[in-house]
């Protein structure tokens, strides 16, 4: 008997102590938390009851700017020492969330959405099924998981998630990567190459269309005498079928030019 009331007197010790720890807990400090999270292991073998207990009761009666930290601290000890406390704190932990979701603003709302989805293989999706149908009655807009195995972990509500993007930070330009960067280049110079190559071929085209317009240029003189009019006619043929052949040999080396332009293009 005497033996049980120590042991009694003992436990309510260390409740009391956890206790006074806890309410050092203003803001969430991650070395305030890991004391608690090691403390909480420490008494988790003789009376993790009650550490729930005082974790919990903490997060209802505390003041709004507490209760987010002491919530940190519960999902610290249910990661770090599952054994015994998930299965503990599993049995309020949809009304323990509601509570703190409901006292929290927008911002606050979005880091509770974040810490429930690290949440998917540490429970059951019962419980986190039940705890997401509790804060959809606050909030119509939150996701809402599936109940059995079969589904999908979470059914994408497009309202929600389109209140998480506002609050995203857009990409500046200026971090795209190099790789992105060297392919536009690529891409703009091969455009610049195609356009010039375009107007060299208009202009050529042009070229050979006035060349072939001029036709060959034929010289021819009138003479009184036959002998003059032979002299001429001969002089005068020479000269066109010189002017021709040259003229076809232009329009001949046009056209190629035109080929060319047409296959590199």
């Amino acid at each position: 008997m005497a033996a049980t009331m120590m042991q009694k007197d003992l436990e309510s010790e260390d409740a009391a102590r956890y206790s006074e720890t806890l309410d050092e807990l203003k803001f969430n400090s991650r070395p305030h938390i890991i004391t608690l999270t090691e403390l909480a292991r420490d008494y988790g073998r003789s009376i993790p009851h009650v550490i729930v207990k005082i974790i919990e009761t903490r997060i209802f009666k505390a003041s709004t700017s507490c209760k987010l930290p002491t919530l940190y601290l519960m999902d610290s000890i249910i990661k770090n020492h599952p054994n015994p406390y998930k299965p503990l704190f599993g049995r309020n932990l949809g009304l323990v969330f509601v509570h703190v979701f409901d006292k929290s603003k927008e911002d606050i709302r979005s880091q509770l959405f974040k810490l429930r989805n690290t949440w998917t293989p540490l429970y059951s999706r019962e419980i986190l099924h039940e705890l997401d149908l509790k804060v959809r009655k606050i909030d119509p807009a939150w996701p809402l998981s599936a109940k059995s195995e079969s589904g999908p972990t979470i059914h994408v509500n497009p309202h929600f998630l389109g209140k998480q993007k506002a609050v995203e930070k857009p990409v500046p330009s200026a971090e795209l990567s190099k790789d992105d960067e060297l392919i536009k280049m690529q891409e703009e110079l091969r455009q610049l190459k195609k356009k010039k190559l375009a107007m060299e071929l208009q202009a050529l085209k042009e070229e050979l269309k006035q060349s072939e317009e001029k036709g060959p240029v034929v010289a021819s003189k009138s003479g009184s005498s036959s002998k003059e009019s032979g002299s001429t006619s001969k002089s005068s043929s020479s000269s066109g079928s010189r002017s021709s052949g040259s003229s076809n040999k232009e329009s001949s080396s046009m056209s190629q030019k035109v080929c060319m332009m047409v296959l590199v293009s």
